[in-house]
């Protein structure tokens, strides 16, 4: 992908999913050293630097709120990592959030974590600015 940032890259590459509750809480387990982390759930999109104690807190503590939901047979936060082996990004999303089948758009990732930091660029695709709807195409669709 000509003129992405390795970021981007990764961030479009192939992600693998981690299915089962028991693999959500070795894979948490496992990982080490510092991330970035990025907040979606911020009007504007939040990034902090955290260590692994920190990642691994952030992380069971999101399990937890989605235990606690109660949301079907969904025990963990939908997580996507890319090369599980050696993991470079992983994105969380929010089992509430997780779209439908006529949705028009993928749904933002709760989090993301990356060993790369991003650039102000990647950031701005990633979360642009939200933009107001024109008053006749909000009437439109929310007839």
């Amino acid at each position: 992908m000509e003129g992405l940032s390795h970021f981007m890259y990764i961030y479009n590459d192939f992600f693998k999913g981690i299915i089962k509750e028991d693999d959500y809480i070795h894979f948490v387990s496992t990982l080490s050293g510092n991330w970035f982390a990025l907040d979606f759930n911020q009007d504007e999109l939040g990034i902090q630097i955290i260590n692994d104690s920190q990642l691994h807190e952030l992380m069971n503590d999101l399990y937890k709120l989605v235990k606690e939901k109660k949301i079907t047979h969904v025990t963990h936060p939908y997580t996507y990592v890319h090369q599980p082996d050696n993991p470079q990004m992983i994105k969380l999303y929010d089992p509430r959030k997780g779209g439908s089948s006529c949705s028009i758009q993928s749904p933002d990732p709760w989090w993301v974590f990356s060993t790369m930091e991003p650039t102000i660029d990647d950031l701005s695709i990633l979360k642009p600015p939200k933009r107001k709807l024109s008053k006749m195409f909000s009437k439109w669709f929310f007839l």
